[in-house]
This record gives C-alpha cells, sequence and structure tokens, in this order.
C-alpha cells in the first residue's frame, strides 16, 4: 500500500473513533465521561469546582489531573475546571490546540502550526 492508502485508512479509523466519543477518565474522588452529544457526563466530590465542566458543549477530547479536567473543545480551544487560577487563564488564551496534555500542575499543548506550548510549575 502507498503512504496516501494509509493515510487515507487512518483519517477514517480516527474519525470512526471520533464519532463513538466513548472516552473516560478519573481524578481523586471525581470521574468524568464524553458523552456522544460532546458534553461532559461527571460525578463524584466537587472539591474544587470541577463539576463546571458539565456545561461544557462540543468538548472532542479530555483529560483529568488529580483536581483537574481539561477539555478540548471541536473549535480547537481549551477549558479547565478545578483550583489553579493561573492554569484556567493560560488555557482560555489557546486556540488551534489539536492534542493537549496535563499532569500535576503542568499543561502542554501542541497547536496547528506544530509549536508546542507549555505552562506549569517549572519546579522539575
Amino acid at each position: 500500500m502507498n503512504n496516501q492508502t494509509d493515510l487515507t485508512k487512518l483519517k477514517r479509523l480516527q474519525s470512526r473513533i471520533l464519532a463513538r466519543k466513548g472516552l473516560i477518565g478519573c481524578g481523586d474522588d471525581f470521574s468524568v465521561a464524553l458523552h456522544n452529544s460532546g458534553k461532559l457526563v461527571y460525578a463524584g466530590t466537587d472539591r474544587w469546582g470541577q463539576e463546571t465542566a458539565r456545561a461544557w458543549t462540543d468538548v472532542s477530547g479530555f483529560i483529568c489531573g488529580r483536581d483537574h479536567i481539561v477539555s478540548l473543545l471541536t473549535d480547537g480551544t481549551l477549558r479547565l475546571s478545578g483550583r489553579c487560577a493561573e492554569l484556567k487563564a493560560f488555557t482560555r488564551q489557546l486556540s488551534c490546540v489539536r492534542v493537549v496534555s496535563f499532569c500535576g500542575q503542568h499543561i502542554a499543548a501542541l497547536v496547528s502550526n506544530g509549536r508546542v506550548v507549555a505552562k506549569g510549575d517549572d519546579r522539575y
């Protein structure tokens, strides 16, 4: 097979996975699932305001930390719920995000021009 055929198959597979959603995640004392409507379903404690993530629409993916939820919306923007105001402000500034990763107090995003932008506690 040529590379173009492989790429087409991968794109079809990705679109089928995204159409089904089926993503789940959890942090300390809470769980989150992505409904096929593009909204998050939340259950558990709401110590740091994580339940506000239920109001987000058009979510294409998300990742959970201990006290946070970071969602990637279909328009390429990010939303963060949880206790860190600095990270919330940072995520609101980002656009054209393709992939996001989050751990503890660190967040990194791959944007559409191929750059990686990151923010967080740089003690380590």
